[in-house]
């Protein structure tokens, strides 16, 4: 908890070298939890920081041994269009954990539209669960494509009462106001 509190005060002055350093070892945590509550505080939006963590984070997407870090690191790596990456996101689309599959497939949709939409229609053919469902569902109603409406809708209809779900919703029904097949 000492270790969080430090991590949480650092994350609210990441203009402070002191502060990004902790951070940086922090990174490092032996617990995999604060690992991944540091990748998420992190504002890679200021100079400083980025230029200090992405390294280190980009290291954490490709080699962090918990997933839920790797997907957290990968997540926050989403958010820039940094062509070096895309080759670590279609890796990772194939990961065993649906978690960092998840989160690669978003990052690869993000940077690559193309690329994206080929490993979401890929993905839509075999057993999903979890946060790849969530994302290839995103995925797929961001494209637009009408002719993908059953695999979405099934895929919708088979997520389990939840969070996840009620983010989805919104998403979701804007894509069923686009729909022109009646029937659909």
């Amino acid at each position: 908890l000492d270790r969080r509190e430090a991590i949480d005060f650092a994350s609210r002055n990441q203009d402070n070298p002191k502060a990004l350093e902790l951070l940086k070892t922090a990174l490092k945590d032996k617990y995999f939890g604060l690992r991944g509550f540091t990748v998420s505080k992190l504002d890679l939006k200021k100079d400083a920081v980025k230029k200090e963590m992405e390294t280190a984070v980009a290291d954490m997407a490709k080699n962090d041994p918990k997933s839920i870090v790797r997907a957290a690191a990968l997540d926050m790596l989403a958010n820039y269009d940094n062509e070096t990456y895309k080759a670590l996101y279609v890796k990772a689309v194939n990961d065993s954990s649906y978690t960092v599959a998840g989160s690669a497939l978003e990052g690869l949709f993000k940077l690559d539209s193309a690329a994206g939409m080929a490993a979401a229609k890929r993905l839509a053919k075999t057993e999903t669960k979890g946060k790849l469902v969530e994302s290839l569902t995103k995925v797929l109603i961001k494209s637009g494509d009408e002719s993908d409406f059953q695999v979405i809708a099934g895929a919708f209809d088979k997520m389990p009462l939840s969070q996840a779900k009620f983010n989805l919703l919104p998403t979701f029904t804007e894509f069923l106001g686009t729909v022109k097949d009646t029937e659909n």
